[in-house]
């Protein structure tokens, strides 16, 4: 499902080990987007938000039997993937590393994952100072540079995002020696 999922609010839910509470009534409440332009789904618990999805009348969510339906195909492709013998790679984005539970994180994934690999994208500016005190050879974390609101530009300079992204992305699993099935840049985008 779409929607803002803290990494340390992620890590709290994964903790829980019960992820059917994401979709407990008792837990959902209506507020307002940023803006206040919409009015969006907050979950107490975890401190996640949906945008999108949900749908109201007269306060009530109308359509709760889709998004629990949605919900279970996800918990259940999402315990199949614990049990994966395939490499996980799971990404994430943030403006600082250093408040990220990163060592509780990769813990659970030791415990209750067979292959992984977090790979975190940061737009910490402050390159004086080391992004992390976390060393793994599961963990990859590759700074970015200033913050662009992907949305808000424009399509050459999505594009450039897109490419630079990817092209770190794969520099990182091969600097950890990560064997796997992404084609190289070039493949996607010089063809």
């Amino acid at each position: 499902m779409a929607g803002r999922y803290s990494f340390n609010s992620i890590l709290d839910y994964l903790n829980d080990a019960n992820y059917e509470n994401i979709y407990d009534r008792l837990c959902l409440t209506p507020g307002h987007d940023v803006d206040a332009s919409k009015t969006i789904m907050r979950h107490q618990l975890y401190n996640f938000q949906f945008p999108h999805d949900y749908m109201f009348e007269n306060g009530e969510i109308t359509n709760y039997d889709a998004i629990v339906k949605r919900f279970d195909e996800k918990i259940a492709n999402f315990r199949n993937v614990l049990r994966n013998e395939r490499m996980v790679i799971f990404l994430g984005y943030t403006c600082d590393v250093r408040s990220l539970r990163i060592k509780e994180m990769l813990g659970w994934m030791q415990k209750n994952m067979i292959r992984f690999h977090l790979v975190l994208f940061s737009y910490n500016d402050d390159k004086a100072q080391p992004l992390c005190n976390v060393e793994s050879k599961n963990l990859s974390i590759i700074r970015m540079g200033e913050r662009v609101w992907y949305w808000s530009t424009t399509q050459e300079k999505k594009e450039e995002i897109k490419r630079d992204h990817y092209r770190r992305f794969i520099q990182s699993l091969d600097e950890k020696n990560i064997v796997h099935d992404f084609p190289h840049p070039d493949e996607i985008f010089n063809g």
